[in-house]
């Protein structure tokens, strides 16, 4: 604890959650089986799949769907738009995959 308060940094890095590759089927979508109860957060289900402003936009807006959906409300839904990486991220994801695949650690540092 008395590290925590000497080095903020490193308590909030305690928390951050950074999705866990092949994790997105286990988490909850933004509507749950409790009529009341709606999430919003990094780890719910997303289209952006990442611990960003966007992604906590996209998380909101499909809780606002979804309290909207529940109350029957006829108001219009928010719009929820696909995330789209450009062509040329899909070749490094590809490496990143067989790397992952292969047991090497990530380093920034690629190819090495």
């Amino acid at each position: 604890l008395s590290r925590m308060r000497t080095d903020p940094a490193q308590a909030f890095m305690r928390w951050l959650l950074v999705n866990v590759i092949n994790t997105w089927e286990l988490r909850p979508k933004a509507q749950t089986a409790i009529p009341n109860l709606t999430l919003a957060a990094d780890y719910v289900q997303t289209y952006t799949d990442l611990a960003t402003m966007e992604g906590a936009n996209e998380a909101a807006r499909r809780a606002v769907n979804s309290i909207l959906e529940a109350s029957g409300s006829n108001a219009t839904r928010l719009k929820l738009w696909p995330f789209e990486s450009p062509w040329f991220i899909r070749i490094f994801q590809a490496i990143d995959w067989v790397r992952w695949k292969l047991g090497r650690k990530w380093t920034p540092f690629w190819p090495f």
